[in-house]
């Protein structure tokens, strides 16, 4: 399943879309009038069916198109935005269609709410699996537990009519949370309101904008494959190769001239293009400058910017917070990105050295993401990494830093391919001394065994003899390590819950605090 936010390959007009992935199995030849008494069960079921178009687009005439035979698929669709009507989340775009693969349909319909839209399409599933087989089947459960997330979901009636005039002045706006904060606009130009009255990838669903003026692609890593039918590197460079061709013609793409399949993508842009590099004397920033080309790159320590025959200093990168003193190379590579990105943005250098100064790393400011919590003889750092490439990026960092102990508390995703889980396990056993395996809340349809024994045969494979315990509750994993916290112990948490997991090791922190001022 896939969740589109934006205008995607599917619907550029309905830009709200669900697009169901359907294998019909045992019924991939079956047609609705070939099953006894189907339309009867199904109108019985749904009697507002009646209004909705015949797959000829004729109005109230879907009854009649049941009668004479439609694909399982059709229903599930038309299903899927019934349920939303009768949820007051009217939704009327829907089609569906056969992919090459025998059996397999693509079933896309609009939705209102987000995670209505993905709970309509579970149901529908449910639903017209239960009227193939004749069985009973509460609709009344799924239409209340819809009605609960519209009203948990739902932007409330203050929200709702600015963002009602901010669309009828074509003004685009994305909803970033839950609790109605919403973005009005792009880039430099958005802003973001909340109201007082309240009642979360590109891959998954497109971009969440039309064009850009600038568009950074910072690396192409072997994370993801296998999902969306993406199977390469290569396939997955196609798919990062969406944000520079969004660019305005007289925008600008930044891109790393460090990674191979970033660099290429410059051949295909009809923009300008900048380039940013970890190597001064990379030979591709050597041509791109040669040529009057602006490049970001690092110098001696130094962060330059070369334009035509010109140098202009930004800063030293060891006084910019995010790169921890100039260890955290992953970090030192986005401060180039973001440099060159607000340098073609036409903000002054020195509002750019402000900024990189001024904008330090925290729970509050960038939460997940290189956190560091100082406790009076160990150290606890919260970060997103959750792949073999995060792992490797944040690698480097991790052995710079003292400490008499490493450990690390890591998960498999249970969409990815087994060859990345045991990457990902090998990795843990190169970095720590210790590795406590947690459990995600969503397996993606994977077992728990199958993820843990991927991880467990990655991490054997470097070290047989690495002590590894498994936890699978988030919150008691991370309890487990911070209770069990040696002096010069640096722990790190790789989460899925970034709230409770800093909630859990701040309270850890100033528990830990008091006891030393009482000591």
């Amino acid at each position: 399943m896939r969740i589109m936010r934006g205008p995607n390959y599917w619907s550029v007009k309905n830009p709200k879309i669900i697009v169901l992935r359907l294998d019909l199995e045992n019924y991939k030849d079956t047609l609705t009038n070939e099953i006894p008494d189907f339309s009867v069960r199904l109108e019985k079921l749904f009697p507002g069916l009646s209004d909705h178009r015949s797959t000829e687009g004729a109005e109230n005439r879907f009854f009649e198109s049941v009668r004479k035979g439609v694909r399982l698929s059709h229903v599930v669709e038309r299903i899927a935005l019934e349920l939303q009507n009768l949820s007051s989340m009217g939704c009327g775009y829907g089609l569906t269609y056969p992919l090459p693969q025998e059996g397999i349909n693509y079933v896309v319909f609009a939705y209102s709410e987000e995670r209505a839209g993905e709970y309509a399409a579970y149901a529908a599933v449910k639903i017209t699996e239960a009227l193939v087989k004749d069985t009973k089947y509460n609709v009344k459960r799924d239409i209340e537990r819809l009605h609960e997330i519209r009203e948990d979901e739902h932007i409330g009636p203050s929200t709702y009519s600015i963002v009602t005039e901010a669309v009828s002045r074509g003004i685009p706006y994305m909803r970033l949370n839950k609790n109605s904060l919403i973005q009005l606009g792009y880039g430099v130009n958005q802003r973001r309101i909340q109201a007082t009255m309240m009642r979360g990838g590109m891959l998954r669903s497109g971009l969440g904008f039309d064009y850009c003026d600038v568009g950074i692609v910072t690396n192409v890593a072997a994370d993801h494959l296998g999902l969306r039918d993406i199977n390469t590197v290569e396939e997955m460079a196609q798919v990062k190769a969406v944000i520079p061709k969004s660019v305005r013609q007289n925008g600008c793409a930044g891109l790393n001239a460090d990674d191979d399949l970033v660099y290429k993508m410059s051949k295909d842009l009809d923009c300008n293009v900048a380039l940013f590099s970890l190597d001064e004397n990379n030979p591709r920033i050597l041509r791109h400058t040669a040529r009057g080309g602006l490049a970001v790159v690092l110098k001696n320590g130094y962060i330059p910017i070369f334009k035509n025959s010109y140098k202009i200093r930004v800063d030293r990168v060891a006084d910019i917070p995010l790169t921890f003193g100039g260890r955290a190379k992953f970090n030192i590579e986005n401060v180039l990105a973001a440099t060159l990105a607000a340098y073609v943005s036409r903000i002054p250098v020195e509002d750019i050295k402000l900024a990189l100064r001024t904008f330090i790393p925290s729970a509050a400011k960038t939460p997940g993401r290189m956190n560091v919590f100082r406790f009076s003889n160990f150290e606890v750092i919260v970060d997103y990494a959750h792949n073999a490439a995060g792992l490797q990026a944040i690698g480097g960092f991790i052995r710079t830093t003292d400490a008499t102990r490493r450990v690390g508390i890591i998960a498999g995703v249970g969409d990815r391919r087994n060859e990345d889980t045991r990457e990902l396990g090998s990795l843990a056993a190169e970095y720590f001394d210790e590795i406590i395996i947690r459990q995600d809340k969503d397996l993606r349809g994977a077992s728990l065994e199958h993820i843990n024994n991927n991880l467990l045969a990655g991490i054997h494979q470097m070290n047989p003899d690495k002590q590894v315990v498994i936890i699978p509750d988030e919150m008691r994993a991370i309890a487990h390590a911070l209770e069990n916290a040696e002096r010069g112990d640096l722990i790190i948490i790789f989460f899925e819950d970034i709230s409770e997991a800093i909630k859990l090791v701040e309270n850890f922190r100033f528990i830990q605090d008091r006891r030393v001022l009482v000591d």
